[in-house]
């Protein structure tokens, strides 16, 4: 929880040290725009990650690793991803086998920074996949009593006039309507009560400390019966309210003569503090509701002890939003026609700069993906599940502002939790790349191994090798660079061939936990659309020639330049490695100390044998037994590579280096020492482009293969310029 200081210290002192906290904990905002809200197995899903610093809501250069997961409803991981951003976000897609049931999935998407606080604050949609090759068997959903949860304004139920917010939710999240009412211990009703929206309102009753209260239900004739929350003789109420334009605010408690302070904070900024005295009145504050920061602030009342003792949710709607004007030069196309979009983006009517992603696709349903607006400025900053998120903002009437505040008077506690006394975060942030932690220690007593050289290497199309110290805790962290794919990694330290040594690294992915999802219940009116769909999805998966290539990443070496490289091909092939060493690889030296060969490295700069041995590489896995190096048939090596000074890589200091490469970096027939530790290593994802024909030519509008896509575009980086314009282009179907 946010502490503020101690007693004794002044109001002036006070947002320092708020601030202070908001800064040391920096946080971040995902969105992601997936291409359509309904898939098929068989799909791809595509998709754009935008990322956000959430004081700004500007692009945040954070993170630079983005975890995207698929959960299915018994909370399982079904496929993740890593994606690369930049400060323009990045894009990704997720292939959706065959075998996989219909249903209602979550993909969920988060950096590893976020994972240092509450996952409630993760990006998260729902999305329905449907496997037309699989019997859905449905299973009619059973009702169950109503339970009301009742939610004090302020947080706590204390005696006399008091507000009181309730939500009735279903399994699935979703609000349910109902008739409500409150009874004492005289069975006299104290209030009657019906939600505005989505199973959630509010009422004003008076309260005895003490009193028995039951709280009655009625959904279509079936009445439940549930406790109302016990009412408190001692403890501090909040009000606050919102007219003409003023904030009024009061505080009331059974003590009187206190000092308690009013901060307010937004999207982790500080905006301001009051302080005041407890008294028959309050302290009561007014303020213009133009200090409130745009989107959700946090009203937080503290005792003179800096304890938090009420808190409540308020929101100003904001001033400003983008306009995205569409404009289509024919409202009416042929079949393999092109097609021009021209983008206008403006804020009150002026043009600005926008980044976007455009999705073309057919549909008949009635779903939509996520609103972007809603989502940044309301259930991104709430936990757990928001119906319908956009109905609030598709107007500002009355009734739309008291809903949104009853929505915000059901969230309880603590937008955020401070914890002043533990200040470190677990997981560091990936401001460059994908980092790799986890901790080395004796395999038979499990004591952390200080100051060891820990190698990790992914040979993977090409071979990386990164190389850490393990700290006094035997901790250990590699910062990577580029790697793409999924791939064996392998886990090396010198000293693993003679002792038994245990390394354990940490999943970057975060559990799945308990997954709330919609109600899966497709409509039967709609399902000739989705065999429509069906079968132009195997029509297209059977004859359209998919170009949707993997682009290649970098294949340079952590080293980058090798001072000299050696192709094996280019010399007449000896049978023995030994040989190919001696008599072709100038500049390292083939020795025997104790029966076993050793390499030995020229310092160029020096022109001075290094006394050490140099770092040997195998596919970038560090190879320390050269006797079975030595014994390899030469013909699988491709080229070799030194490095002859030198070389300080991951705060270690090589003695130069001899890198050997087979023709697939894949150790052909090298006899790996049984101790390396083998990890099942999953990089960034490979970037894929969305395939579209294009009908420019004669033939290819002739062309007797079926065209009948279901996503006719989709483009993930679309920027307007200064004048607020952008076009896209494409081509119609069959």
């Amino acid at each position: 929880m946010l502490a503020l200081p101690a007693l004794g210290q002044t109001e002036k002192d006070i947002p320092s040290k708020m601030v202070d906290d908001l800064a040391r904990s920096p946080r971040e905002k995902l969105f992601l725009h997936l291409a359509k809200p309904t898939y098929l197995t068989g799909e791809t899903i595509w998709f754009k990650v935008y990322h956000y610093n959430e004081k700004g809501h500007s692009p945040f250069a954070f993170s630079k690793v983005v975890y995207v997961d698929l959960i299915n409803k018994e909370s399982e991981i079904v496929s993740k991803q890593k994606i690369r951003i930049d400060k323009k976000g990045g894009d990704g897609w997720i292939y959706l086998p065959t075998d996989m049931n219909s249903g209602q999935y979550e993909i969920r998407a988060y950096t590893l920074w976020m994972r240092n606080f509450d996952e409630s604050f993760f990006f998260s949609q729902s999305i329905s996949i449907i496997n037309p090759f699989k019997r859905l068997n449905l299973q009619k959903e059973e009702s169950s009593p109503v339970h009301v949860e009742f939610f004090p304004e302020g947080g706590h139920l204390v005696e006399g006039g008091a507000n009181v917010a309730y939500k009735a939710m279903d399994k699935h999240g979703n609000g349910i309507d109902f008739r409500g009412f409150l009874i004492n211990e005289e069975k006299d009703t104290l209030v009657k009560f019906q939600p505005n929206a989505f199973g959630m309102g509010s009422f004003h009753v008076t309260l005895t400390a003490g009193q028995q209260i039951r709280a009655f239900t009625s959904v279509n004739g079936q009445i439940s019966e549930q406790a109302f929350p016990k009412i408190e003789r001692e403890g501090y109420g909040l009000v606050a309210t919102t007219q003409n334009g003023i904030v009024r605010t009061w505080v009331r408690s059974s003590t009187a003569s206190k000092k308690v302070y009013l901060a307010v904070i937004s999207r982790d900024k500080f905006l301001f503090i009051k302080s005041g005295t407890i008294s028959t009145n309050g302290p009561t504050w007014e303020f213009p509701e133009l200090e409130l920061n745009e989107g959700i602030n946090q009203l937080t009342v503290f005792d003179e002890n800096g304890i938090p003792v009420c808190e409540r949710l308020m929101f100003r709607y904001p001033e400003e939003s983008l306009t995205l004007h569409i404009d289509m030069e024919k409202s009416l196309m042929a079949n393999r026609e092109s097609v021009r979009i021209n983008l206008e983006s403006l804020v009150n009517d002026k043009a600005v700069l926008a980044d976007l992603s455009i999705s073309v696709f057919k549909s008949e349903q009635s779903d939509a993906t996520q609103d972007f607006e809603s989502f940044m400025w309301l259930s991104s900053e709430l936990k757990g599940h928001v119906q319908s998120p956009s109905y609030y903002f598709k107007s500002r009437s009355d009734k739309t502002r008291a809903d949104v505040d009853d929505l915000l008077l059901t969230q309880g506690w603590r937008v955020y939790d401070y914890d002043d006394t533990n200040p470190e975060h677990k997981y560091l942030p990936e401001f460059i790349d994908q980092t790799i932690q986890g901790v080395i220690v004796n395999a038979k007593t499990n004591v952390p191994i200080a100051d060891e050289n820990v190698y990790f290497s992914f040979p993977n199309n090409f071979a990386q090798m990164f190389v850490t110290k393990s700290s006094e805790h035997g901790e250990i962290l590699f910062e990577t660079k580029d790697l793409y794919g999924v791939s064996d990694a392998y886990l090396r330290t010198k000293s693993m061939d003679t002792s038994q040594v245990d390394i354990q690294l940490e999943d970057p992915f975060h559990e799945a936990g308990v997954t709330v999802l919609p109600v899966f219940d497709p409509n039967p009116n709609e399902a000739q659309p989705i065999i429509d769909e069906m079968g132009n999805m195997q029509i297209g998966n059977i004859f359209t020639q998919r170009k949707e290539n993997l682009d290649e990443a970098d294949t340079s070496s952590f080293y980058q330049q090798p001072g000299s490289v050696y192709y094996m091909d280019d010399y007449t092939r000896f049978p023995v490695m030994e040989e190919v060493m001696r008599e072709y690889i100038y500049g390292v030296f083939v020795r025997k100390e104790n029966g076993k060969f050793v390499f030995k490295v020229i310092d160029v700069s020096r022109n001075a044998l290094m006394e050490e041995s140099p770092l040997v590489l195998l596919d970038g896995v560090p190879i320390f037994d050269i006797d079975a190096l030595m014994s390899m048939d030469p013909l699988h090596i491709k080229r070799i590579e030194l490095i002859q000074s030198r070389y300080y890589y991951g705060g270690v200091n090589l003695n130069g280096i001899v890198a050997f490469y087979s023709y697939n970096t894949d150790l052909p027939q090298f006899p790996l020492s049984e101790r390396a530790i083998k990890h099942n290593y999953q990089g960034f994802q490979k970037s894929r482009k969305f395939y579209a024909p294009e009908y420019t030519a004669d033939s290819e509008q002739m062309s007797r293969y079926p065209d009948f896509r279901n996503q006719l575009f989709w483009e993930p980086v679309v920027s307007t310029d200064e004048n607020g314009s952008a076009s896209v282009h494409f081509f119609t179907s069959d």
